[in-house]
């Protein structure tokens, strides 16, 4: 029974979960990912460009797939040189980000954008050590921003507008001494812009743009971000427009 089940597609496989509890245990256990997975992907980064259903599998089924759908990712792509994730073809309607996103921390980009994804963007990003660019651009992401993010000391560009991101700007952004681009327009922050982004001496463009942003913009941010070419605090009722 275990190797007939192996030889259906995996959409189909988890389908047959409904058909018999004996079924269900088969296909949930681990091997049993490993068994499929390995048959249906190739060893070319050609499968990874066109074939949408092996993507669905990280997002969609349970932590045991993602975690080796994970592994596998990162052996083939390692192998042929890819430094950055990018999931620009697949519609994620209604997927979240799961945790074992923080298995990716050999890459130095993450691109999800207009992808349909929702949820909150979970802590475990900040294991993504090596990572450059973030950009998860409008989708309809909610909730807070991770602390863990001030983790990411390598970050260049930081791209999350057009989603429903609330509560405060995290104060952890300013451990980001390389950032040179953050976008978080048009969301739903709130509170007040945190002086420790005075600290962001390489910031070249911030875009905080329609969100719901109070208080005074810090001085620091004027004497810190010398290097600044363009900012937008437009659209926040509560802020005190200083010139920057």
């Amino acid at each position: 029974m275990f190797i007939i089940l192996t030889w259906l597609r995996p959409k189909t496989a988890f389908r047959l979960k409904r058909v018999s509890k004996y079924w269900a245990e088969i296909i949930s256990i681990p091997h049993f990912a490993i068994v499929i997975l390995n048959r249906i992907v190739g060893t070319h980064t050609d499968y990874f460009a066109s074939n949408t259903e092996f993507d669905e599998l990280f997002f969609r089924f349970p932590p045991s797939y993602r975690s080796i759908c994970a592994q596998k990712i990162i052996k083939v792509l390692k192998a042929a040189g890819w430094s950055a994730l990018s999931w620009c073809d697949l519609t994620l309607s209604n997927m979240r980000l799961p945790p074992e996103i923080g298995l990716f921390h050999y890459f130095n980009g993450l691109h999800i954008i207009n992808r349909g994804l929702v949820g909150s963007i979970p802590g475990e990003i900040g294991l993504l050590v090596n990572l450059q660019c973030l950009d998860l651009a409008r989708n309809q992401l909610d909730g807070a921003l991770p602390v863990e993010l001030g983790l990411l000391v390598e970050l260049r560009d930081i791209v999350l507008y057009g989603n429903l991101l609330t509560g405060l700007i995290p104060r952890e952004i300013g451990n980001l001494t390389r950032l040179v681009n953050l976008f978080l327009c048009n969301n739903q922050l709130s509170g007040e812009i945190p002086c420790e982004l005075g600290k962001l001496t390489q910031m070249r463009r911030l875009r905080l743009d329609n969100n719901r942003l109070s208080g005074n913009v810090p001085i620091e941010l004027h004497f810190g971000m010398t290097m600044l070419e363009y900012a937008d605090l437009r659209e926040n009722a509560g802020l005190i427009k200083n010139t920057i």
